[in-house]
């Protein structure tokens, strides 16, 4: 293999690693996929519910992200949060704007959090209303959201996710340690096997 076609393999196998998606390995997978969207799979996260509340609205994993959200609004682009309340069945709410990233702070949730929220608004039905000891279990459908800050990224956890009633907190759970890494993909896997065969050749 000669230096100038091993140093093309290992640039092309950079460029493929750079778009990758970030998995996140605390039960939420966080991935860019351009124009300022990215996709959010929350795995089912449960909460004991710590005080009484008329409604439960919204989740968020605390200081989720390494930078702060500027951008004031984030747009929903599609995707459900599924609610399930002491072992019922799963109810699915629509996400709604100031999803995902939040450029300003309200209440409990600061400007490097991710933020799930799923109400309506505040006046309109939520999941309804929730009482000390209640188990609620949570997860995303196809969550993609919009957002123009600069360079959304995960920090690794370990994460502590809050539920909230509008911004007061509710209930709290742990998201175990994470690590961001890149997510195995077939281009990635190809390109390793090339530079493999070469080196073999050489």
């Amino acid at each position: 293999m000669t230096g100038s076609l091993r140093s093309s393999l290992v640039l092309g196998l950079l460029s493929v690693l750079a778009v990758l998606p970030v998995a996140v390995q605390a039960g939420v997978t966080f991935t860019p996929i351009g124009a300022d969207r990215y996709r959010v799979e929350l795995e089912p996260l449960t909460f004991v519910v710590e005080a009484n509340a008329n409604d439960a609205g919204r989740v968020i994993i605390e200081d989720f992200f390494a930078n702060d959200a500027t951008d004031p609004l984030s747009e929903h682009i599609s995707g459900q949060m599924s609610f399930s309340l002491n072992g019922g069945p799963a109810q699915l709410f629509d996400f709604v704007t100031n999803n995902g990233a939040l450029g300003f702070r309200a209440g409990a949730v600061d400007e490097n959090d991710l933020l799930f929220n799923f109400r309506p608004d505040y006046l309109a039905s939520g999941p309804g209303a929730v009482r000390v000891g209640d188990v609620i279990t949570v997860s995303t459908v196809d969550m993609i959201f919009e957002n123009d800050s600069p360079g959304l990224t995960p920090l690794g956890g370990p994460y502590t996710a809050y539920l909230l009633e509008n911004t007061q907190i509710i209930g709290t759970a742990g998201l175990g340690a994470g690590i961001a890494v890149p997510a195995p993909a077939p281009a990635a896997l190809l390109m390793l096997g090339l530079i493999a065969l070469g080196v073999r050749r050489r």
